[in-house]
């Protein structure tokens, strides 16, 4: 399996618990999937990992990179009202 403190590892997690950067959602230009492999859905079609909707799953692979960019800033917000109290 590997160490899963590795830096590398580590920076994934910082990355993806942090702001989306940059570095992190783009590799050679193409935006990369914020998928962490841990998929379910929660009651309202979300994935709580990744907190994108069904829809923006399935449609992740044939999404061009504007699209892409706009699933993830909505799933950025919905990651960031899961952490309000009361959520």
């Amino acid at each position: 399996m590997g160490d899963p403190n590795t830096p590398a590892k580590k920076l994934r997690r910082l990355d993806y618990k942090g702001a989306l950067k940059k570095t992190r959602i783009e590799k050679n230009g193409e935006v990369r999937s914020p998928c962490l492999k841990k998929c379910s859905l929660d009651q309202n079609k979300i994935c709580p990992e990744c907190h994108r909707s069904i829809e923006e799953i399935v449609s992740w692979r044939d999404a061009d990179d504007s699209m892409k960019r706009k699933i993830l800033e909505a799933a950025k917000l919905r990651r960031i009202r899961a952490k309000k109290p009361g959520h």
